[in-house]
């Protein structure tokens, strides 16, 4: 398996499995860090969703805290939100060459808002997006158009 990362606004590799879980290991990555492999398509996902990925030496609190919090009713709105602000989203803005991002969902929201992007732009990313869809069709996008 092939892995490609996208670091410090630079797409990189490929790298094997093991150079991946090196790089997690010594804290050159994180398990947050964009990644992608053949087998996902045209979707980028996260370094910890890499099948075979073990990112237990990069766990922040220990198990045992987190086994002793009672959370079924606090993780339902934070896990979404965590979700949207996790979700990896590439735009292809007008005139340009190629691909920016990747991004999250608020900053799409801000690009748009900025100017900086149209709802008409090129996207990709979210799950269950289309090819030639487009910023505006991204869930969870507001897309107003500047009149």
């Amino acid at each position: 398996m092939e892995i490609q990362l996208y670091i410090n606004e630079e797409q990189i590799g490929p790298y094997t499995l093991a150079q991946v879980q090196e790089m997690l290991a010594a804290g050159e990555i994180t398990s947050e860090d964009a990644a992608w492999i053949e087998e996902w398509g045209e979707e980028w996902g996260t370094v910890g969703q890499l099948p075979g990925i073990d990112d237990a030496g990069n766990v922040e609190e220990p198990a045992e805290e987190a086994e002793e919090e009672p959370a079924e009713e606090a993780e339902e709105e934070p896990a979404e939100e965590a979700e949207e602000e996790a979700a990896v989203l590439f735009v292809w803005p007008e005139g340009s060459e190629d691909w920016a991002g990747p991004y999250t969902l608020a900053q799409v929201q801000e690009l748009l808002a900025s100017g900086e992007i149209a709802g008409t732009d090129f996207a990709a990313g979210a799950e269950g997006m289309e090819e030639g869809a487009t910023v505006a069709d991204i869930p969870g996008v507001q897309a107003e158009e500047a009149g």
